[in-house]
């Protein structure tokens, strides 16, 4: 995944993401933002660490003259500034679930797709929304328009009526880059950039500790760069296929921020079965 952000004239103060950013407060845009999402999504925030207004970002060139304003709050381009990014880690099956908060006597509604119109999910009666996976956006009104918020895996809103939310639909990724999806191999490194020691997998692992230890007998090591020659695979930040996922298509992923990690604690691994269409 990657992001390319430069200033709108002569693109320059280039800056070139593959992974989150913390703190980008240095970088200042004078005559607007160009950018160009190459894969995957992301999202601006106002702040530091991931705080503040957000401003999601798909796949494709945008030019952003204003962000943080109102629309329309000045004519000429404002000085872009951006508190942090986020990598949008691929989540192959988004959902919401929408409960009933009076009659517990009705079964939650569960969505995995757009939904131009609320209105014909949510009546009068108090309904709570909750994200369980993948980013959403709601809109104030129906079929995608008015104002636009970003709901992220974890988010609750206690009532769907009071937030005004008339329309919604997931994150829109691209398609997953799959050449070999009968044929699963990875290998795994040990440091980045693909250094150490290495060992190839064609095969579920519920724990990639003892896969090392047991060939090698010496402790646990966490992965450090990997290399997926075939397959989609989804990598756990636990034994068991446990905690957080990484969803990991055919390339190369130099190191843990490559494929979405926060540190290179990788435990476990499977591969997804190739479905196909007669």
């Amino acid at each position: 995944m990657q992001v390319i952000l430069s200033d709108v004239v002569h693109h320059e103060n280039k800056i070139e993401l593959k992974g989150d950013a913390l703190d980008a407060t240095s970088w200042v845009f004078p005559n607007g933002v160009n950018i160009r999402v190459i894969r995957g999504c992301w999202i601006l925030y106002e702040k530091p660490h991931f705080e503040g207004q957000a401003h999601v970002l798909e796949e494709g060139e945008a030019v952003l003259l204003h962000l943080w304003d109102p629309p329309g709050a000045r004519a000429k381009p404002d000085k872009i500034s951006i508190g942090s990014v986020k990598r949008v880690v691929k989540d192959y099956f988004p959902e919401v679930i929408i409960s009933p908060l009076e009659d517990t006597s009705d079964s939650p509604v569960h969505i995995h797709t757009e939904v131009p119109s609320l209105e014909h999910l949510v009546d009068k009666r108090p309904q709570s929304l909750t994200v369980n996976s993948g980013v959403w956006l709601t809109y104030t009104e129906p079929q995608y328009n008015g104002a636009v918020s970003v709901l992220e895996e974890g988010c609750d809103l206690p009532q769907i009526q009071a937030c005004g939310v008339k329309s919604m639909r997931p994150l829109k990724m691209g398609g997953l880059k799959v050449q070999l999806p009968n044929d699963p191999k990875i290998i795994i490194y040990e440091k980045p950039h693909f250094q150490g020691w290495s060992r190839e997998i064609t095969e579920h692992v519920s724990s990639i500790g003892k896969l090392i230890s047991d060939e090698d007998n010496t402790d646990p090591l966490d992965v450090g760069s990997i290399r997926v020659v075939g397959g989609i695979w989804v990598g756990y930040e636990k034994e068991g296929y446990k905690g957080y996922q990484y969803l990991i298509e055919e390339g190369e992923y130099e190191d843990c921020q490559a494929w979405g990690g926060y540190s290179s604690t990788f435990q476990s691994i499977r591969y997804l079965q190739a479905v196909s269409t007669p």
